[in-house]
């Protein structure tokens, strides 16, 4: 698991970028498994378009074919 990973969004490495949380194979250090993104904010609309397009920017510059939303949860709301 590593903390801030960064990379850069443009081929130019002009746009960097830092995914919350990536995980990575035990095998082989060097490829990713997951991205997650943790949203530190309490919101009544979850997963929001602009959450969405900052995973989506995560996953393909990653190459991967999913990541993770990951939002706090207010004391008084049930798991879902």
């Amino acid at each position: 698991v590593e903390a801030q990973h960064g990379t850069h969004l443009d081929v130019s490495n002009r746009l960097a970028i830092r995914p919350d949380i990536v995980i990575r194979d035990r095998s082989s250090a060097r490829t990713i498994r997951l991205v997650a993104d943790t949203k530190y904010k309490l919101t009544e609309e979850l997963g929001n378009v602009g959450d969405h397009q900052q995973l989506l920017a995560y996953t393909t510059v990653l190459g991967l074919a999913e990541g993770v939303l990951i939002y706090c949860q207010r004391p008084a709301e049930k798991p879902s």
